[in-house]
């Protein structure tokens, strides 16, 4: 059984009797049932407007920003991070190098942004890449003596942002 919605009305209604109205008499009328019958004009109506909304949900979900993550348009190595294998002397070495260039590091000082989690190798990823992103992301920017890695995925986190 359909919902209400996909059924004419349903009642009575007026019918005139005979020919219509004669002269000087307004004419018969008598009331008559009108049956429940499907109303196939609703389908014309409702099909179309499925489509419009699956087209228009599948477009939103392509081009909306998730509401949890930063969405950015990466189409190729986009962050310069330290390498799995650079020791804490390189990473120490990495952080002082840049930060004697006239960077930025305050987001990596006690009670900023990127102290926490407080280890070499965040503090290092996130000078590095402010290097880089700030030297036009010459693949040079991020050698850094063989210690930088490229990668595509945003490291940002909480409100610590990484440079794009």
């Amino acid at each position: 059984m359909w919902p209400k919605y996909f059924y004419k009305f349903v009642g009575r209604k007026p019918v005139l009797d005979g020919l219509g109205p004669r002269a000087g008499s307004a004419g018969r009328s008598r009331q008559e049932t009108v049956l429940l019958t499907p109303n196939h004009e609703m389908f014309l109506v409702l099909i179309p407007s499925t489509l419009v909304f699956l087209v228009l949900s599948i477009i939103a979900i392509d081009y909306l920003p998730l509401a949890s993550a930063r969405v950015r348009n990466l189409n190729y190595a986009a962050f310069c991070v330290i390498s799995i294998s650079a020791t804490d002397a390189q990473m120490q070495s990495n952080i002082d190098w840049v930060c004697s260039q006239k960077f930025d590091c305050t987001p990596i000082n006690p009670g900023g942004p990127c102290f926490e989690p407080n280890n070499l190798r965040s503090h290092a990823s996130f000078v590095m890449n402010r290097y880089y992103q700030k030297n036009g992301r010459e693949e040079e920017a991020c050698d850094f003596s063989n210690t930088g890695r490229f990668i595509n995925s945003d490291p940002s986190y909480g409100d610590c942002v990484y440079d794009y």
